[in-house]
């Protein structure tokens, strides 16, 4: 069962046209194929999650065309996640001085013990 499940992950990772529907049929079909391939085949012992992997991501992706992409899918996949700048980068791609603030109060000098009271 694990070829689906990374078949899965990697629909709502990598993919904008995942939705519950896509995942679901895509996860459905994917452990069918695999039970389908581990005892009803010759295939070795290796293939079932490959098969499962391969049918669960394309069953799930194509299931998912017929919806609209929504903005929270392009928002939140690996490409668009690692194309956006990160809050405490410059221009030159280093930490700003100014990103790291020291803690203050009257716990600013103590360790992590003192501060729970161990």
């Amino acid at each position: 069962f694990t070829g689906p499940m990374l078949a899965i992950f990697w629909l709502g990772m990598f993919t904008k046209r995942a939705n519950s529907i896509g995942a679901f049929s895509g996860g459905m079909v994917g452990t069918a194929v695999g039970v389908y391939v581990a005892f009803f085949s010759s295939l070795s012992f290796l293939w079932p999650a490959v098969f499962a992997f391969a049918s669960a991501l394309i069953v799930g992706y194509l299931i998912g065309l017929p919806w609209p992409i929504t903005d929270a899918a392009k928002r939140w996949n690996w490409f668009a996640i690692t194309a956006t700048e990160l809050a405490e980068e410059t221009q030159a791609g280093r930490l700003s001085e100014s990103a790291w603030v020291p803690p203050t109060g009257p716990a600013a000098g103590r360790t992590c013990p003192e501060r729970l009271g161990v």
